[in-house]
């Protein structure tokens, strides 16, 4: 961010972004600078308060976003990374690994929690049917938690596995993020060789 700032004092002409365009003239590189700078700040300034006054990292997640007027800049749309990616990069920074969750400290393995989870919730159709409920209700990050339960606890099971394929290509689609979009489009493709479907591979647009 103090980088920026300095960046701004030096009256370039020409500023060639590592994403997105290049921007010309001098009072048009500074602005972006110094818009940048602020977005940044207003982030880092909301998650230092809410980790001084001892929010859980979860809590602060959810909580910090950025400043709405700058968000709708061009060139500050969420287009490469998100937000919130800069909210998990600060909590790792001042807080660490740990993520506040004591059943986290030495968990159990991922699969093991699913089949518990799984058992508890009815079975793998139960669990199925609710994701693919989730899903058609739009709620497809819900959707993504029980996909993940279902194909964790019976990788086996291929409706399960759709509904992970099915859940993945929705997110996909919905995230304007391309950092997310490669996440979840590597979630998908796993989902779909499972199934013996062809991965899916971004469009040359997709991976400028």
């Amino acid at each position: 961010m103090s980088a920026l700032e300095r960046m701004a004092t030096l009256g370039a002409e020409w500023l060639f972004p590592g994403h997105g365009y290049a921007i010309h003239g001098r009072e048009a590189v500074h602005a972006v600078l110094m818009n940048t700078a602020r977005y940044l700040q207003i982030i880092i300034d909301q998650v230092l308060t809410r980790m001084n006054a001892g929010q859980a990292p979860e809590e602060i997640f959810h909580a910090v976003d950025a400043d709405p007027d700058l968000s709708r800049l061009p060139y500050l749309l969420p287009r490469y990374d998100h937000p919130k990616f800069i909210v998990r990069n600060l909590l790792r920074q001042w807080g660490g690994w740990w993520n506040g969750n004591a059943a986290d400290l030495l968990p159990a393995t991922w699969e093991m929690q699913a089949r518990e989870i799984v058992s508890l919730a009815g079975g793998v159709a139960a669990v199925v049917a609710r994701g693919q409920r989730l899903l058609e209700q739009g709620k497809t990050a819900l959707a993504a938690h029980l996909a993940e339960w279902v194909t964790r606890a019976d990788p086996s099971d291929r409706s399960g596995q759709r509904v992970k394929r099915d859940v993945y290509a929705k997110r996909m689609e919905e995230s304007a993020s391309t950092m997310a979009q490669g996440i979840f489009r590597a979630a998908m493709n796993d989902a779909r060789v499972a199934l013996g479907e062809e991965p899916l591979l971004p469009s040359a647009q997709q991976s400028l």
